[in-house]
């Protein structure tokens, strides 16, 4: 298993209409294997 943390965003113009998404996919595997094995 494998395991990510995700950040993400709507960004809207002026009259508030949505006109793009941006967004990061962070692999997270190790830090969760030793927040795992801390437990």
């Amino acid at each position: 298993m494998r395991w990510a943390k995700t950040y993400g965003e709507v960004l809207s113009d002026a009259a508030g209409k949505p006109t793009r998404m941006v967004g990061v996919i962070m692999g997270n595997s190790s830090r969760q294997a030793v927040e795992d094995q801390s437990r």
